[in-house]
């Protein structure tokens, strides 16, 4: 996630009776913005993004679904973390992985 997934979050939930919503790879949430914060309780886990959309229909809220590269990679497992290494970039995150040397450990184990 990027300063810029940060600040559309916030422009999307500024309006009062708001759920925005970021969407994992498999189904999940990655980024939730509640407006009120109480508006709906938090999910967690298979299906919360469909859980969370359900919630927010149910207390008739304004839905947002915010599609980010970024916020859709989601790591529950150490295989998630080869995802980021297939892509060549100069994000400090990637650097990060590669001077650690993580897609070679995550092959050996």
């Amino acid at each position: 996630m990027r300063g810029g997934d940060v600040n559309r979050l916030i422009e999307l939930g500024s309006e009062p009776s708001s759920v925005v919503i970021s969407q994992s790879k498999d189904g999940g949430t990655n980024a939730l913005l509640r407006n009120p914060p109480d508006i709906i309780s938090p999910r967690f886990g298979r299906d919360s993004f469909k859980r969370h959309s359900e919630a927010a229909l149910i207390k008739e809220a304004r839905i947002k679904v915010y599609r980010s590269k970024g916020l859709s990679l989601d790591i529950d497992e150490p295989k998630d973390l080869m995802a980021p290494l297939d892509v060549e970039s100069q994000a400090r995150f990637h650097i990060l992985l590669k001077d650690l040397r993580l897609d070679d450990r995550l092959r050996e184990g």
